[in-house]
């Protein structure tokens, strides 16, 4: 009998849909008919970013951008651009994608040229009355907002960099840091464990030769690790 999923809390989703933060550099944001098919007419805000990198999905699998480059939208409004309409105080721009960039000190096309961080976020954009049970319902739309843009000490990248290394040698480490997409945006990681001061700063040592979690001295690769280790002297 063939083995398959009857439960929907393993249902995965995929492509672009499923990322959740992204870090790249802003090209450019445009306002642009919606992409075809699409079902809406709005008016969409096109973000492009290049050298980009996926920090988070919802279902917490790696996802790889083909050449580094990430291409989303937000809707804005109908007729945006013919009629130079602008959007409900209720929209998910008004409401998340503005008001994020606000909060860092800026407007959304002052981050063009700039490295960045974007996040989707499920925001409330307004509540409205049930007619049979007057309880209150949130209406809410996934929105792409800025946020603090994540650095190479930020806790997530440190904890993303111990996985990658951890049970590597000093050759298999290297090639790692050079190979990895997230690792390759903070070259300073690289340059620390050619210094060997790597360990200290994620908090790891360094047994027989290769990192390991210091509660236990030991190597705890994570899966794909073992297979890349030194090989030759």
């Amino acid at each position: 009998m063939p083995k398959f999923s009857e439960n929907t809390e393993e249902a995965s989703v995929s492509g672009f849909a499923g990322i959740v933060k992204v870090r790249g550099f802003l090209v450019d944001l445009d306002l642009v008919p919606p992409p075809e098919n699409w079902d809406t007419t709005k008016d969409q805000i096109k973000f492009i970013l290049k050298d980009a990198v996926v920090l988070e999905t919802l279902d917490s699998k790696e996802f790889e951008l083909k050449d580094g480059e990430f291409i989303t939208y937000q809707a804005y409004c109908e007729g945006g651009i013919l009629e130079e309409a602008t959007p409900s105080k209720n929209s998910g721009w008004y409401m998340g994608t503005v008001p994020s960039a606000q909060a860092l000190g800026k407007t959304p096309s002052g981050f063009i040229g700039s490295t960045i961080t974007l996040e989707r976020r499920e925001i409330n954009l307004f509540d409205s009355k049930d007619k049979k049970t007057g309880e209150k319902v949130p209406h809410t739309s996934r929105v792409w907002c800025f946020c603090e843009d994540e650095g190479g000490d930020s806790s997530a990248m440190i904890d993303h960099i111990r996985s990658i290394v951890i049970g590597l040698g000093e050759k298999a480490a290297l090639r790692k840091l050079m190979s990895d997409s997230k690792a390759k945006q903070f070259p300073q990681f690289k340059l620390d464990h050619k210094a060997g001061v790597l360990a200290d700063k994620l908090g790891l040592v360094v047994v027989d030769g290769k990192y390991a979690d210091p509660k236990t001295g030991t190597q705890s690769p994570k899966e794909g690790n073992i297979e890349e280790e030194d090989t030759d002297d």
